[in-house]
């Protein structure tokens, strides 16, 4: 133990710099651990008077559920100075506060004592306590997503952590994946596109992007995936990495299509009933009511002209069921005969609102997959309408492209085009645009012609007869369940 003599001066200096330090301090017998001194400080942290003080011991500022491992703790023989740690000292009105606890060994009044100094850190201790306890919950939360992808990548692309629901999306464990850059999870076709990269400047520029699309699996297999991708940045703005959230819906995608296709063979048993039973109606009538025109005129009834009108109502009414009838269903469609469809849909929007309409495509064009030409119709058929309801429109031209392993479809009209300020997230049109593109793996971009109007081009990116695209989403969930 220091037994150091002290000289008077010495010790004044020693007492005031006790007195008025500004944290609490005590000075504790080493053997009774009675309060022997006690700075100002210490007075107003704990709420007790000097005299209350000078009648306590050390045990008396720990909570009584603290107190077993007192002893423990001050057994300890250590001589000099000493950092005890955190400790939790319970002031007079029975709140408990968080200290750091610093002591050294010395003589006071020729008695061993330890003199401690306090500093209350319950705050800081709450604030630590809260972010463990967030970062805690925000793991929990992260590998209990067992049925989202939820990763961290580096500023590059790189994976850096891995979760179960990123692994059973994948099949990739963390040990396979982690290190890798993002775009093996991507398509090849996407890849020579430049589609990851792109991803990533989308959403270092924006803060995040948000996409859905064919992803690839380890064993090679696809999935549908609904992907957010945001970027992480520090304090100064730093780039630090990016947060991946995916998705894998491709059973929903197959549910939707499902549903589509029981829609669209509704709409297309509407249209053969307008054209084979209310049209075929509708002639006979307008026929009968020609001959009991040519009768009453024979007679020279003045019933003749309304006859006449009759006659002329009904074959008005006739013609408006064909185009009813061809706009919900479409032989050359159901015949899976994507160019022809596409020239008619043309044609009728010509006899419909006056239009020009021309069609660029190759005589020999294949048809891509039937579910594909079925939505790439559905899509121009919006776009026709888009272009004449909203963008006045007065030509318009649909240019298609069938190639060994895409189908872009572009849209081009001389409308008004976009306007300035478009409604948030698209209009109805082209929400549904982007519905029917997502069911077979495609995507839409709208986007002003450098001459004035709106050209919509659609790509889907499959086969176009090794494979529908319903099919390659039926095996990659076949083999989604099988690898499960």
């Amino acid at each position: 133990m220091n037994k150091t003599k002290q000289s008077p001066k010495s010790l004044e200096a020693y007492r005031l710099l006790f007195d008025t330090n500004p944290q609490p301090m005590f000075i504790i017998d080493r053997e009774s651990f009675l309060f022997l001194a006690v700075n100002e400080a210490a007075l107003h942290a704990y709420g007790y008077t000097r005299e209350e003080f000078l009648g306590m011991r050390l045990p008396d500022l720990w909570p009584p559920a603290d107190r077993p491992r007192f002893l423990e703790t001050m057994d300890m023989e250590v001589e000099g100075l000493q950092e005890v740690g955190i400790r939790r000292h319970q002031r007079k009105d029975g709140s408990i506060m968080t200290v750091s606890v610093t002591r050294h060994t010395l003589e006071h009044e020729g008695k061993p004592a330890i003199l401690a100094l306090i500093r209350d850190i319950t705050e800081h201790h709450t604030t630590q306590e809260a972010l463990k306890e967030k970062d805690e919950l925000f793991r929990l939360m992260v590998e209990g997503s067992k049925d989202y992808g939820v990763f961290l990548l580096d500023s590059g692309g790189r994976v850096l952590t891995w979760n179960e629901g990123a692994q059973r999306n994948t099949g990739y464990f963390e040990d396979e994946i982690v290190g890798r850059h993002c775009s093996c999870f991507y398509t090849p076709e996407d890849i020579r596109l430049g589609k990851p990269d792109a991803t990533l400047i989308i959403a270092e520029s924006k803060g995040r992007c948000e996409e859905q699309g064919w992803h690839v699996r380890k064993d090679g297999s696809r999935f549908y995936a609904d992907t957010v991708l945001c970027a992480l940045r520090d304090s100064s703005g730093r780039l630090r990495g990016f947060v991946c959230i995916r998705r894998d819906i491709t059973e929903k995608l197959i549910l939707e299509q499902k549903l589509l296709e029981i829609a669209e063979r509704e709409q297309k048993r509407i249209g053969q009933d307008l054209h084979d039973s209310l049209g075929q109606r509708l002639t006979g009538i307008g026929l009968l009511a020609k001959a009991l025109e040519e009768r009453l005129a024979a007679q020279k009834r003045p019933e003749a002209k309304e006859a006449a009108v009759l006659g002329k109502q009904l074959a008005e009414a006739s013609n408006e069921t064909r185009r009813l009838a061809r706009g919900l269903y479409s032989a050359d469609l159901e015949a899976n005969r994507l160019v022809p469809a596409l020239k008619q849909l043309l044609d009728d929007a010509r006899l419909l609102f006056g239009i020009e309409g021309k069609l660029d495509a190759a005589a020999d064009t294949q048809s891509p997959d039937s579910v594909v030409s079925a939505q790439l119709y559905h899509i121009a058929q919006e776009a026709i309408h888009n272009a004449v309801r909203h963008g006045k429109a007065k030509k318009i031209a649909i240019s298609l492209e069938v190639g060994p392993a895409a189908v872009t479809m572009t849209v081009t009209d001389d409308g008004t085009g976009i306007p300035p300020e478009p409604p948030k997230g698209g209009g109805m049109g082209l929400r549904i645009m982007n519905y029917r593109a997502s069911l077979i793996g495609g995507q839409v971009s709208v986007s002003p012609h450098a001459s004035g109007g709106t050209v919509v081009v659609c790509r889907v990116s499959v086969p176009t007869k090794n494979g529908t695209m319903q099919s390659q989403a039926r095996n990659s969930n076949g083999q989604e369940n099988h690898r499960r």
